[in-house]
């Protein structure tokens, strides 16, 4: 995930090279400075759906082609298939990662309107999604 210097862009590899799938968070439009901003990208194998969104606005799209399964690094704010460039300049902070797909009501439950959870944080009540 990256800032393509007015918007959230994801990038996902099936292959680990190159991007099979760019997603820029439109539906959102443009970020500000001096601004929080509630992020959160899926990619959901069942259904074949990869998403974005921005404060809880939304951009979804299909994607089959998988996520390139490896030990190489894993990056959060910059490009790193092209060796580490668009950097990230301001603050990233309560990065997490689920194992499952969480629902709609859960994802909306870690936004609700910039009062959601925080670590350490109560699993909302609907869902089965294992949190790590």
């Amino acid at each position: 995930m990256v800032f393509n210097g007015t918007r959230i862009q994801l990038q996902l590899s099936s292959a680990g090279s190159a991007s099979d799938l760019t997603m820029v968070a439109n539906s959102f439009g443009n970020l500000s400075t001096s601004t929080w901003y509630f992020v959160e990208w899926w990619h959901d194998s069942v259904n074949n759906v990869a998403g974005l969104s921005v404060n809880g606005t939304s951009n979804t799209t299909s994607y089959s082609s998988g996520v390139f399964d490896s030990t190489a690094d894993f990056a959060i704010g910059t490009n790193f298939v092209t060796s580490g460039a668009d950097f990230w300049t301001g603050s990233i902070d309560e990065v997490f990662f689920f194992k499952g797909m969480p629902t709609s009501g859960e994802r909306a439950a870690f936004y609700n309107s910039g009062s959601g959870f925080a670590y350490p944080w109560t699993t909302p009540s609907a869902g089965n999604t294992t949190y790590i």
